[in-house]
């Protein structure tokens, strides 16, 4: 544990100085938080990790609610619908932060009752809360964590409407219509995807906060590279050398 030594000194008497030991929070390991399964054409030299959760949100089961607490621990973030890497901003107005075409899922894994079948992903498709919205609208915040960095998001999960919501409480419908409105509840989530992995390289989607410690999460993205990018690909045949293959699984790593 790192600790700082501070000295504060008594307003009344300068010379009475005291130093204190202040516990400092262990450093972040600055690493990629998401996975870009981009490469399918690598063919037998993409990671088993992105073949396989590409099989899996293939034949995924989408529902309208995820089940909470034990029964999805360790949830899996996907995001589908852009190539782009970062999000778009004019001059230095944060507010203005956007990233235009991400679409996140949510998803948990449920065991299969035959031990020889893969588990089945269930996801939820999220919305997001704009930049915008979080800086004015909830100073910064999404839920109990500050959000509003270029790599966070804030997903509304588990979203219910209720067009016909009636109270006879005052405050909780605008004023407007204090008796009858439509309502909204979702929980608040914040994630962080960290920087960007190296070019041509996945990345990984666990992300650690310190060197024992890592969010109960993870994060992948599914989308394609360009398709002007892939014209000219050709996939890789999958029996050529060992030594060839354990080369270009060196250079994933």
């Amino acid at each position: 544990m790192r600790v700082a030594s501070l000295d504060i000194s008594n307003g009344l008497d300068s010379s009475a100085n005291h130093k204190i030991d202040v516990p400092l929070p262990e450093r972040p390991l600055f690493s990629s938080f998401i996975r870009r399964c981009w490469y399918s054409d690598r063919g037998c030299y993409e990671s088993s990790v992105c073949s396989d959760i590409h099989a899996l949100f293939k034949h995924r089961k989408k529902i309208d609610r995820l089940p909470v607490g034990a029964k999805c621990q360790s949830p899996t973030y996907v995001v589908t619908g852009t190539r782009h890497r970062q999000g778009f901003m004019i001059s230095n107005r944060l507010d203005s932060l956007e990233f235009p075409g991400e679409e996140w899922h949510k998803c948990c894994f449920e065991k299969s009752l035959d031990k020889k079948q893969p588990p089945t992903m269930l996801c939820e498709k999220l919305d997001t809360m704009s930049h915008d919205r979080m800086l004015h609208a909830h100073h910064g915040f999404c839920g109990a964590h500050a959000c509003v960095g270029y790599r966070d998001r804030c997903l509304l999960v588990n979203k219910q409407t209720n067009p016909e919501f009636k109270s006879k409480l005052p405050g909780i419908c605008p004023k407007a219509c204090p008796h009858q409105c439509k309502r909204e509840t979702y929980r608040m989530e914040c994630i962080r995807i960290g920087e960007e992995p190296a070019a041509g390289k996945e990345g990984s989607e666990k992300i650690k906060v310190t060197k024992n410690k890592a969010e109960p999460y993870r994060v992948f993205s599914l989308c394609c590279p360009p398709p002007s990018m892939e014209v000219h690909v050709r996939r890789r045949d999958c029996s050529i050398p060992r030594r060839r293959k354990q080369a270009y699984g060196r250079f994933l790593s």
